[in-house]
This record gives C-alpha cells, sequence and structure tokens, in this order.
C-alpha cells in the first residue's frame, strides 16, 4: 500500500493522525504517529524546512497537550531554529515563539516565556498578520504577567484579548468566556472581589447558555463558592459548591 502513494501523500497523512490523536487524548497513538512522521521527513524531505518545522512543531505540541513540558521545548526550540532560516517565515515565527511561551510559562519559566511572546507579539504587529486568534497570545501574555505579578500589565492583556474574542468571536463565545474567567482572576488576587464576583457571574452564565466547557465551568462555580465565602455568604458558597 506505502507504495500506491508517493512520500508526500504519506507525510501529509502522519501529520494529520498525529495531530487528530494529540487532540483526543490518544497520546501514544499520536507519539507513533510522530515517529513515522518523523522517519519519513528524515529520510525523504530532509532539505525541506517547511516540513521539517511542521514535523517538529507537532512533536512540541503533543508533548505540551499531554502535560510534558520539558519534552516539548526542545522541539518548539528546533522548530523555531528552523523558521528562522524560512524565507518569509514568519508565520512559522509566531506559530513556534506561541507554542514556546506557554510550555516555559508551564514550567514556570517565566521571563522566557514573557520573552517569546513578547517578540511573537512583536512580529504579528509587524507583518499585520490576521488578528481572528490574537486572542489566545494576549491571553497567555495575560496569564504569564499575572504569575509574574504584573497586574497592571495582566489587565491591558486581558482587555485586549477580551477586545478580539468579542469582534471574531461574539461576546457569547467561549473564547469570550474564557479571558471573563481571566479578567475575574487578576481581580480576585487585587482583591477586589465584588467585580471578581460579577466576571465569574458573566462567564457561568455564557457557558451556561451555550453548553459551553463543563470542566470550565465546575471551576467557575466553585471559584464563586471560594468567592462568596471571602464575603461570609456562606449560603451562597456552599450552594455554588453544590453546582460545582
Amino acid at each position: 500500500i506505502y507504495n500506491y502513494f508517493d512520500d508526500k501523500v504519506w507525510m501529509l497523512a502522519y501529520l494529520s493522525l498525529a495531530e487528530s490523536n494529540t487532540a483526543l487524548g490518544n497520546y501514544a497513538v499520536a507519539e507513533e504517529y510522530c515517529h513515522k512522521l518523523e522517519s519519513v521527513v528524515n529520510e525523504k524531505f530532509a532539505k525541506n524546512k517547511v516540513v521539517n518545522f511542521q514535523c517538529n512543531n507537532e512533536y512540541g505540541y503533543m508533548y505540551l497537550s499531554q502535560g510534558d513540558y520539558q519534552k516539548a521545548i526542545p522541539y518548539f526550540e528546533k522548530a523555531l531554529d528552523i523558521s528562522m532560516s524560512i524565507k518569509k517565515g514568519y508565520q512559522q515565527q509566531t506559530i513556534a515563539l506561541s507554542n514556546l511561551g506557554l510550555a516555559y510559562y508551564h514550567s514556570s519559566e517565566y521571563a522566557k516565556s514573557l520573552e517569546s511572546l513578547t517578540k511573537c507579539r512583536q512580529i504579528y504587529d509587524a507583518c499585520n498578520f490576521d488578528k481572528k486568534y490574537q486572542h489566545t497570545l494576549y491571553q497567555n501574555l495575560g496569564i504569564t504577567h499575572l504569575a509574574m505579578g504584573d497586574y497592571k500589565s495582566a489587565i491591558e492583556d486581558f482587555d485586549i484579548a477580551q477586545d478580539c474574542a468579542e469582534k471574531f468571536f461574539g461576546d457569547t463565545s467561549q473564547y469570550y468566556a474564557d479571558v471573563v474567567l481571566d479578567i475575574s482572576n487578576v481581580c480576585s488576587r487585587l482583591r477586589e472581589y465584588t467585580t471578581a464576583r460579577d466576571m465569574l457571574e458573566e462567564a457561568i452564565s455564557i457557558m451556561e447558555r451555550i453548553n459551553g466547557d463543563s470542566v470550565k465551568l465546575a471551576m467557575s462555580y466553585d471559584n464563586l463558592a471560594s468567592l462568596c465565602y471571602q464575603e461570609n455568604k456562606y449560603d451562597e458558597a456552599l450552594r455554588n459548591s453544590n453546582k460545582a
């Protein structure tokens, strides 16, 4: 069967199967297809920089998705190095920098995360890329600033992310609700509990209307219960805990 198709078809098939199994959480299967992808790339596409970028980025994203950040980082670093050598490879650079920034964040290497994400934002701004998914970049910048204790910058990042999410996906989307949850988290850190509670209730309302992410909905009710407890509203705290 292999000989019936050309190498490019198999390369794309392995890439697609690795991506889909990663998305489904079938990491053992995804890793198997990443190995097959790598084998084809090394044998048939060693000089193709775009294909080598895709291979390393997919490997990194598979490990990132399963929480193995220390394995993900070298692949994203290699993908970034390759992207820098691709003529007009700015899109590949933003992908590698964004993924690398997120891997560094989850590894608690916040300074490196901020450096990668800032470079990604600079490329976005310089190249005037489609801003449809730029809310994700600013969300990642926001959570990094938040982890570093820079609440002012975090709020600024989340405000931009909220504007992008509303513009491209509407104010009743899961994307929009996610950013509202981020803003609520900052307000809670600042002990602005009333605002944090209002934000949580808005996000919960959105997710209930659209049958959104059930895990995030449960976590939101749990956080709301904690805020109610902070305000000595014990009956409400208990109700929200039960909903969670």
